[in-house]
């Protein structure tokens, strides 16, 4: 016994071309939807089982149902209760802390990377071996977990289902990187700054104040400067170029030549980084109303002359969450 439907959504004949046929097949009641033809494109059974592959606006059906269940968690059609719900949903037994887990992990705008897709042991400073590299991009936000601390990076370069280059803290040669996460662009925070005309007539901690007369704190949650870059327009004539680093709270982020920090291009308008992973782990954090400065260090292996100018430098944050 069955109940059809037409095209016109008149009950219709058995026999005749139905669009929607209700009923019993081969003794499990099913859904049926035909096309104007009568062949049928979809069937369902009384578990959610699709028995016929057909097309639908050029989605296949049956692939479409194997990629919902994927999402959901789902064993088979008739899992009620797939991993995806009973893992990331609240229910009315879960304590508190766990529900505030659960909503946690569902806001949580770092995502983290399958172990499949990596090695954890590091080959050399900054570099993590990857299999499958398909959630990195050049520019990304990284956050890894070594001995238990979590550390964060830049994503600087990719090659393609081999590594990944971090510009950041922490990741040495030979360490263990038992967790790995990637985050959204928009955590990427990039600030600029410039001191123009002459700039280092005398080493200072103060260069913001100083030269430029001008004062810089942080206005956003935590976050962590994990490199940064400078320019100078006109090198210094002296045996050697001067050094610059970023203090935060008073304090040297990075720990290149001595924590001075890297030293500027001889060459103009040239940039150089600040090298990968020299990053001072105890002062590299950044909370709101920190103040931010400029240090300006002379004669660092050599004369500097003091006659440079005009230099730019770029810091790049990764915020904490």
């Amino acid at each position: 016994m069955s109940l059809q439907i037409g095209a016109k959504g008149f009950i219709v004949d058995s026999g005749e071309d139905a669009l929607i046929t209700l009923g019993s097949t081969a003794g499990a009641n099913t859904l049926s939807i035909a096309d104007l033809g009568g062949t049928p494109r979809v069937v369902i059974d009384d578990v959610g089982n699709i028995t016929t592959v057909g097309t639908v606006d050029g989605v296949d059906i049956a692939i479409w149902n194997t990629a919902l269940k994927t999402f959901t968690g789902q064993s088979s059609n008739a899992d009620s209760s797939p991993t995806y719900s009973s893992t990331n949903i609240i229910t009315d037994g879960d304590s508190l802390e766990t529900a505030a887990g659960k909503l946690d992990a569902a806001a949580s705008r770092w995502d983290e990377i399958a172990s499949s897709k990596y090695t954890q042991l590091t080959p050399s400073v900054g570099t993590i071996t990857m299999s499958d590299t398909s959630d990195m991009r050049v520019g990304l936000p990284v956050k890894y977990t070594i001995s238990a601390s979590d550390f964060y990076g830049i994503v600087k370069t990719v090659t393609t289902n081999t590594s990944i280059v971090v510009a950041g803290d922490g990741l040495g040669s030979g360490v263990t990187v038992t967790n790995l996460f990637v985050g959204l662009p928009e955590m990427v925070v990039n600030m600029t700054f410039m001191l123009t005309g002459n700039f280092n007539i005398s080493d200072t901690t103060t260069a913001l104040a100083t030269i430029m007369k001008t004062y810089a704190e942080w206005r956003l949650d935590t976050a962590f400067l994990v490199t940064f870059y400078a320019i100078q327009e006109s090198p210094d004539t002296g045996s050697v170029e001067s050094t610059v680093n970023i203090l935060i709270a008073g304090s040297a982020v990075s720990t290149e030549n001595t924590n001075d920090g890297p030293f500027l291009s001889a060459t103009a308008a040239t940039w150089v980084q600040n090298s990968n992973q020299e990053i001072n782990n105890a002062n590299y954090g950044i909370s709101f109303d920190d103040a931010l400065e400029i240090e300006i260090t002379n004669d660092t292996g050599g004369d500097t002359n003091g006659d440079a100018e005009d230099l730019t430098i770029d810091l790049i944050f990764v915020m904490e969450n």
